[in-house]
């Protein structure tokens, strides 16, 4: 396994951990080298948009995929993490409170 997969492997079971967690219900796909996930609501394009937008606000251009690339490092991926993780406890309180503040358009499927 190479260490593109590694990291992929790394981020599919953290993605698992950080959505039980926080009690949201995602669907991960993908090889390992190319990750995704989606999530099971009814809302989840509003969803995925909230978690591009708190994802760039945090310092990190994501959506739901990710590529690896060898320009990826542990301790980028760490980091990655990291955000990942407060981002979906953001979800978890606007899910909570109803209301999920949007600053531009839901993405289109």
């Amino acid at each position: 396994m190479s260490f593109l997969e590694k990291y992929g492997k790394l981020i599919k079971k953290s993605w698992t951990n950080i959505a039980k967690l926080y009690g949201i219900e995602i669907k991960i796909f993908g090889q390992n080298s190319m990750p995704g996930f989606t999530f099971i609501n009814n809302d989840h394009l509003l969803l995925s948009t909230f978690f591009s937008q708190e994802m760039l606000k945090r310092g990190f251009l994501a959506n739901t995929t990710i590529t690896m690339t060898d320009a990826y490092n542990l301790k980028i991926i760490k980091k990655y993490l990291k955000v990942f993780s407060l981002v979906f406890k953001e979800i978890k309180k606007s899910l909570k409170k109803n209301k999920i503040n949007l600053k531009y358009s839901v993405k289109h499927e």
